[in-house]
């Protein structure tokens, strides 16, 4: 029976596997990490589900061309949005300083 999937078939198996594994896979990484879940770690996990849920839909023909070209926009819109944002970028740019000055004096020619 398995030999006789075509790659469309064995693609949506691998797709739908994902789906319970980005499950685990999230829970482990929360009880190993531990600390509150971040609005971000939700959006990641958010895309992982969407994803390939969108993906067996357009294989399976259930999901035109027109609908499928703005889910996945959409879906790299919400995994990117706010990007630089996030709390932990802003301490990194105060620990580095201010801005150093830099002067663009024009050199002396050598004249011979």
């Amino acid at each position: 029976m398995l030999a006789t999937f075509t790659a469309t078939q064995w693609l949506e198996v691998i797709v739908a596997i994902t789906l319970p594994l980005s499950v685990i896979g999230f829970v482990v990484h929360r009880a190993v990490r531990g600390g509150p879940i971040t609005g971000k770690a939700i959006q990641v996990f958010g895309i992982l589900q969407l994803i390939p849920a969108v993906l067996i839909l357009a294989l399976e023909n259930h999901l035109s061309d027109s609908v499928l070209g703005p889910l996945l926009g959409a879906f790299g819109g919400c995994l990117l949005s706010n990007i630089g944002r996030d709390a932990y970028i802003a301490p990194r740019a105060a620990e580095s300083g201010p801005p150093r000055v830099v002067e663009n004096a024009p050199r002396p020619s050598a004249s011979v």
